[in-house]
């Protein structure tokens, strides 16, 4: 079978409103050599005859109809399916700018295992603005540099806005998300496991994709629980295991940065057996932990009665002064 330079991945579940200007915005790019894998994921609405209708038309655009199972259950199937030596994941409600698949292609080709670009978010209203990180520009050729740079939040976590080589997926990145009903975050869980096999890394400074901003679903945003926090960490205990001193540390002190906002999450209550894990952390790691944490998340910290109280008040106010009375779903 004749291999192809790029296999883009589409996960559709009912987006016929966007699903044309995504196609659209592929098909008029200047590179042409790639293969578009949609992968209707038990569409209800008209999404799989869009798809079928654009298959119809160019040989390049390939389909896949399959019951629901999520984000991560599609990009396996279009994974399997994909001839391409990169991937690219593309979203069904985004959409790419031109030139992108050329500025992608040439910058990977120069030996770079993934190349990532600007987010640039948009809104209903046409509204654009660039998502800005701690990095965001420049080559890296340094082996813990992409892991340090998720650990810390310093690079954008997506799996979109970005080209891979296809090589640093196997089925088991998905397969392990599946198998634990990881549906939130879990474009960084992905990048978190493939990032042993990552050593170089470029950042193209302009916006080559756009992330459209879907009001909708802010309005329904989501909160993850304690329980789905867990279930995360068991997804990657493997993985975790495998890291070097050094990279452990830095996971165990920005994981207390992660874990410790969780106390102040209006949804969710206090919980008594991850604050005396994260006291223990803290113990060991206080000056390192106080260079990262905001003041108002560690006060009272030392003292659990105290931290109850303070937590509680703080997510009072922050449910009635931000939230107006509005509870999100909590996701378990």
């Amino acid at each position: 079978m004749k291999k192809t330079s790029i296999s883009i991945l589409v996960p559709v579940y009912n987006v016929e409103k966007y699903l044309t200007r995504c196609i659209e915005s592929v098909l008029s790019q200047d590179f042409t050599d790639y293969e578009l894998i949609l992968v209707d994921d038990g569409s209800s609405d008209k999404s799989g005859e869009i798809c079928d209708k654009y298959a119809y038309k160019d040989l390049r655009i390939k389909v896949i109809h399959q019951k629901n199972g999520g984000a991560s259950f599609a990009r396996l199937s279009g994974l399997n399916k994909s001839i391409g030596e990169y991937i690219i994941f593309l979203d069904s409600d985004d959409y790419l700018l031109p030139h992108s698949l050329t500025t992608f292609y040439t910058k990977i080709e120069q030996g770079y295992d993934i190349v990532k670009c600007f987010p640039l978010r948009c809104d209903e209203k046409g509204r654009k603005w660039v998502e800005k990180y701690n990095v965001d520009n420049g080559t890296f050729h340094d082996k813990n540099f992409f892991v340090t740079s998720l650990i810390k939040d310093d690079i954008a976590p997506y799996l979109h806005s970005a080209i891979y080589k296809k090589s640093l997926f196997s089925n088991e990145v998905f397969e392990k998300q599946i198998k634990n009903n990881i549906t939130i975050g879990e474009d960084w869980v992905i990048n978190f496991m493939i990032s042993s096999k990552v050593s170089k890394v470029a950042f193209i400074e302009k916006p080559l994709y756009v992330y459209f901003v879907n009001s909708q679903s802010m309005m329904h945003e989501k909160v993850k629980s304690w329980e789905y926090q867990n279930r995360i960490n068991k997804t990657l205990k493997d993985y975790y295991e495998n890291l070097s001193d050094e990279l452990k540390l830095c996971l165990a002190i920005n994981g207390f940065r992660t874990d410790l906002r969780y106390f102040f999450i209006p949804e969710l209550k206090f919980n008594h057996k991850k604050y005396k894990e994260l006291t223990s952390i803290y113990k060991t790691h206080k000056k390192e932990i106080r260079k990262i944490v905001e003041d108002k998340y560690l006060r009272f910290f030392d003292i659990e009665p105290l931290y109850i109280i303070y937590t509680m008040i703080y997510r009072l106010l922050y449910f009635i002064v931000k939230m107006k009375f509005n509870k999100r779903q909590i996701i378990r």
